[in-house]
């Protein structure tokens, strides 16, 4: 039983390394804007693309970290029209995140993890740039989400994580948000119970086989998972 154990650990390490290699050897995808480049932002409308997230959530008293949860799906933005910017020469973008549905899966949680964009609270934003070039620019988005916890069920935030970003496109494809350190937002149940706090958050827009690694990884995690445990109950 040993060996068998050492043989099926061996075999998914191997898995797991060709998987990281994927990752590392994929070709970067070009971004829409390059840095200095003269661009011309664009009329208010609608932006869907893919996109992957970490989120890393701990025990509501602080003391337990669920550990980093990798997450992938669709994400929508609405933009509104560039207008004059509070310093001269600059622009600014309303928008506000409309729809996000991203999917992952936690080991340490026992399950499938959901994150999506809150229903009764707008997750809005701007972006600021310079008016000659257009980009870089800066962004944020105020979120409010809804999480779907294994073994506690759904929770949600009443107070906004602000995630921000240095943006070199519209979309911003593969422009990493980014919380700021040292995050501990309050998770509440619908009795407005804190049942967890959310640490570590990152969200970043993607081009479609990026995404697609990602949840490759993530499934991976999952069979490795499965395996364990029957590795463990074999035991």
């Amino acid at each position: 039983m040993k060996r068998y154990q050492e043989r099926t650990l061996w075999a998914l390490a191997l898995c797991a390394s060709v998987g990281l290699w994927a990752v590392v050897g994929a070709q970067a995808p070009s971004r829409i804007a390059a840095p200095g480049t003269p661009a011309v932002s664009p009329a208010a409308g609608t932006d869907t693309f893919d996109s992957i997230a970490e989120i890393q959530p701990f025990s509501g008293d602080g003391q337990t970290d669920f550990g980093l949860i990798d997450l992938v799906g669709p994400t929508t933005v609405v933009r509104g029209n560039p207008q004059r910017g509070p310093q001269p020469r600059t622009y600014q973008i309303d928008t506000e995140l409309v729809s996000m549905n991203l999917t992952g899966f936690s080991s340490m949680l026992g399950g499938d993890v959901t994150v999506r964009e809150s229903p009764t609270r707008a997750s809005t934003g701007r972006i600021t740039g310079p008016s000659k070039v257009g980009f870089p620019a800066n962004s944020f988005f105020d979120v409010f989400v809804e999480i779907d916890v294994p073994g506690i069920g759904r929770l949600h935030n009443e107070q906004a994580v602000r995630l921000i970003s240095i943006i070199h496109g519209i979309p911003p494809i593969e422009d990493a948000y980014n919380a700021p350190e040292n995050l501990a937002v309050p998770l509440l149940d619908s009795q407005g119970i804190v049942r967890a706090l959310l640490g570590h958050v990152q969200h970043v827009p993607c081009q479609p086989s990026h995404r697609k690694i990602k949840r490759e990884l993530i499934l991976l995690e999952k069979k490795l998972d499965l395996l364990l445990q029957i590795v463990d109950g074999d035991g």
